[in-house]
């Protein structure tokens, strides 16, 4: 004899069946929540420190930057702190100091040296923000020079037995790695000579002091029509000098470039971090900001912080 459910069995199942779908949904709508003590970030003043001269193709960026800060943090304005002394070295030694609170961050250097496998690794000392410039080195030499080309460079620097200089800046950019490792792939020798600022680089290689000079394009650039471009350290040509070739299309595997990413000490809050990634990325994506790149002609060279992140990790 088959025995049919009480309806009030049927009624409870239901209710239950009910309840757990509403449940579920609840669950899977629930948002991480905001801390109440960092939703207003930043409440006063954020201070960058500078570690490059006024006037640098980088100050000419952060004051752009500058230009678009309040409009994404909350109407609170951006300063620059210079701290320029020994090329620099002090900034980037004082970022590492100040209280992990958000309210300091600062633009350094991280040089990217990519030559079979090798890569020279970020600081461990910040977190990094976004990326906002990169700059590809280039071998460049007096407009007088019979080095033409990369073969020609070798050519040169075999026949002065390591007697050949090449002028190269005394700051943390990474060219001095860049060039042992250039040496050390092309089987020659050369006479690295370190100079303060690129109007120094650049005026020793105008007089025909310094026989050639590793730095980023836009350095070389500055006095283009004193100089002939030998090679790009880079994967492909680049737009504002499409006519000079890559190192790769002589024959030689080897890129080299400068990354310029904005940076808080280790031990910042996440919160602050995300707060500070988000508007950074809004500033570079902004239209009126990229016109204003594009004014000083720099390309946009944008990468999140956790893409940076990432990059350098192990």
């Amino acid at each position: 004899m088959n025995r049919k459910m009480p309806i009030y069995v049927f009624l409870f199942l239901g209710v239950i069946a009910i309840f757990t779908i509403l449940l579920t949904g609840c669950i899977r709508k629930v948002e991480p929540v905001t801390d109440p003590l960092y939703a207003n970030f930043p409440e006063k003043p954020v201070s960058l420190i500078m570690t490059e001269e006024v006037g640098s193709l980088s100050d000419l960026q952060i004051r752009i930057i500058q230009k678009y800060w309040k409009r994404y943090f909350n109407e609170q304005p951006l300063s620059i702190d210079y701290r320029t002394i020994f090329n620099g070295e002090k900034g980037v030694h004082d970022i590492t100091q100040v209280k992990p609170e958000g309210y300091s961050i600062s633009l350094v250097s991280t040089p990217e040296i990519v030559l079979q496998g090798l890569r020279q690794k970020g600081n461990n000392d910040w977190l990094h923000l976004g990326q906002v410039a990169y700059y590809p080195l280039v071998l460049y030499v007096n407009q007088s020079s019979s080095i033409k080309t990369v073969d020609l460079f070798c050519v040169e620097a075999k026949k002065k037995k390591g007697n050949l200089t090449v002028g190269l800046l005394n700051t943390p950019d990474g060219c001095p790695v860049a060039l042992s490792s250039l040496q050390e792939f092309l089987g020659i020798k050369v006479t690295p000579l370190l100079f303060a600022s690129s109007e120094e680089l650049n005026e020793s290689l105008a007089k025909g002091t310094v026989d050639a000079a590793l730095s980023s394009l836009f350095v070389a650039m500055r006095d283009a029509d004193q100089f002939r471009l030998v090679a790009i350290a880079a994967e492909q040509r680049d737009p504002l000098v499409k006519d000079i070739a890559t190192f790769k299309e002589q024959g030689v595997d080897f890129n080299a470039g400068i990354r310029k990413v904005l940076v808080v000490p280790k031990g910042t809050n996440p919160e602050i971090i995300n707060r500070l990634r988000n508007g950074i990325e809004n500033i570079c994506m902004d239209p009126s900001y990229l016109k204003d790149l594009a004014r000083i002609g720099q390309s946009p060279e944008f990468l999140s912080g956790e893409e940076v992140a990432a990059f350098y990790e192990p």
